[in-house]
């Protein structure tokens, strides 16, 4: 068989070659047809069905930018996150292509290329960690009790979502990981009160062991209709039994809160669960507690960067209050008049 040489490679053969190999390494089904839609549509909109490998360019991933954002969705713009997304498949894709290079196991380039096309990132405003209160448990429950699916055998729509409620809350699962996490052995789940996510689920491609804490937390989730290794949760199409998207997930956890009455700005959202988790654990308990209940890799900075630095905290409260206690006694009576409102 004689090989091609690399500046004969097509797009289209390479396109082919990148998302077989996404295959190969276990990438789960969704990621590849995200990847593949993608994928496609940027060989659409930048016409390289016919060109080579070696003649795209960053002008041709800029393009498919320009033309993205031209394009609606159910009649809106679409959003930077979004447009962030299929930049990160087309620059993770266009990179395999680039020079070999030691990157880790499984993950050398192809060679195909010098200097692979890349586009830069649009700026997306960034939003605080959201802690839900209690009210907003309670109303959440409450909505639960109105939901009219997933509709699953020996499991009716409010026992779903109370349990990935109270799953969420405890694990601080990304959505990708509280969906995927299989229900373990009796022995673990009953005795041992534990869950075991693999590394394959997770994003940073480490294991978790997450135990789970009373009896009654352990008990609630031992109802759920899930057999040995499958999803704890049962988010499946009820004929088919295949699971259900991601996004259909936290959709229908909208909708149900919408129809209940709830205000926007107070619903429940599955990264609200892991921000609560997660800030909650490292103000009540520690840091360190914290990180490896989220997963982070040691000496990470995530926790403080993207948790505790955005949050004030009682204990920060309290720091103002103790340095106001020290200046106080020696600004007021002096002239200085603290006026309140306006």
């Amino acid at each position: 068989m004689q090989q091609i040489r690399n500046e004969d490679w097509f797009w289209s053969n390479f396109r082919d070659m990148y998302l077989q190999r996404l295959q190969v390494h276990g990438k789960d089904e969704v990621y590849i047809n995200n990847a593949r839609r993608v994928l496609d549509r940027f060989g659409m909109y930048c016409n390289l069905i016919t060109r080579r490998l070696c003649e795209i360019t960053d002008q041709d991933v800029e393009l498919y930018l320009k033309l993205r954002k031209g394009d609606t969705w159910r009649g809106k713009p679409l959003s930077n996150v979004t447009l962030n997304n299929e930049i990160g498949f087309i620059n993770t894709c266009l990179a395999k292509a680039g020079p070999k290079e030691s990157r880790g196991p499984g993950r050398s380039n192809f060679g195909f290329i010098q200097n692979p096309p890349y586009c830069e990132f649009l700026p997306v405003n960034e939003t605080d960690p959201q802690v839900i209160s209690e009210t907003q448990i309670q109303q959440f429950s409450e909505a639960a009790a109105l939901a009219r699916s997933p509709i699953v055998e020996g499991c009716t729509p409010a026992e779903f979502w109370r349990a990935a409620l109270l799953l969420g809350l405890i694990t601080g699962l990304r959505r990708r990981g509280l969906l995927l996490i299989q229900r373990p052995s009796d022995q673990n789940l009953i005795e041992k009160r534990e869950l075991f996510l693999p590394a394959k689920y997770h994003k940073t491609r480490t294991s978790l062991r997450i135990p789970l804490g009373s009896v009654e937390v352990v008990n609630i989730l031992a109802k759920l209709p899930s057999k040995e290794n499958e999803p704890l949760l049962p988010w499946r199409n009820s004929r088919t039994g295949k699971p259900l998207s991601r996004q259909h997930f936290s959709n229908t956890m909208t909708r149900i809160q919408r129809e209940a009455g709830i205000p926007e700005d107070q619903r429940v959202k599955t990264k609200n669960l892991r921000s609560t988790a997660a800030t909650m654990i490292a103000e009540q308990i520690g840091d360190d507690v914290a990180s490896k209940r989220m997963g982070h890799a040691p000496g990470s900075k995530t926790l403080l960067t993207n948790y505790k630095a955005k949050r004030v905290s009682d204990i920060d409260i309290r720091a103002s209050e103790i340095m106001g206690e020290l200046v106080l006694p020696h600004v007021t009576g002096h002239g200085l008049k603290i006026h309140v409102g306006a």
